[in-house]
């Protein structure tokens, strides 16, 4: 009965990453350091999976492991990506939704806290969404629109570390189409 009531989704994630180096664009010291010669590729398979539960009404938790078949990541010798694992927890709280998240990568721990406001039943659009966070990395800015089965996302990235020197940040913007209801939902969590 317990389980059963425990509204609980895993999920699977599948995917390729490249990896290239292209020698031609770089002035080389060495013309003939093996490392720089040519064009390097490198197209790699990778493994994740993922959970997310409502345990009481309020309340939602998440975990996810990606790069499990530890894929190597080095154009020469044997380097491989670590398991990088994410957890989380967000409590609603009227239309907020407070959140800490947390993850481990590469040996490094990181954590971050936010929040969503929703608004629903709008006369145009169904919802709208606007997020925030500060992280130990990053600080972010968010915002969607949701249309029936159609969602439209956007969010802004800043990093809080020496990045910052060499970038203005990132944006992300996601389109997704639900096929499997038309209301709603607030999708798990999508900033990291």
């Amino acid at each position: 009965y317990w389980f059963k009531n425990l509204r609980t989704a895993i999920g699977v994630n599948a995917g390729t990453m490249l990896t290239a180096f292209d020698s031609k664009k770089y002035n080389l010291v060495d013309v003939y350091d093996p490392l720089l010669i040519g064009n390097q590729s490198l197209n790699i398979f990778n493994v994740g999976l993922g959970a997310t539960s409502r345990p009481i009404e309020k309340l939602t938790l998440g975990i996810s492991a990606n790069h499990l078949n530890r894929p190597r990541i080095s154009l020469q010798g044997d380097m491989r990506r670590q398991v990088h694992l994410q957890a989380g927890a967000m409590y609603e709280v009227w239309k907020f939704k407070p959140m800490i998240m947390w993850e481990l990568d590469q040996g490094e721990s990181y954590y971050a806290f936010g929040s969503e406001i929703w608004f629903k039943d709008l006369p145009v659009v169904n919802a709208v969404m606007a997020r925030a966070f500060l992280g130990s990395e990053h600080i972010s800015f968010g915002a969607g629109l949701c249309y029936n089965n159609l969602r439209m996302d956007y969010l802004f990235d800043y990093p809080r570390t020496d990045l910052s020197i060499i970038t203005g940040g990132t944006h992300q913007v996601v389109l997704s189409y639900n096929f499997a209801t038309t209301e709603c939902d607030e999708p798990p969590f999508a900033h990291v």
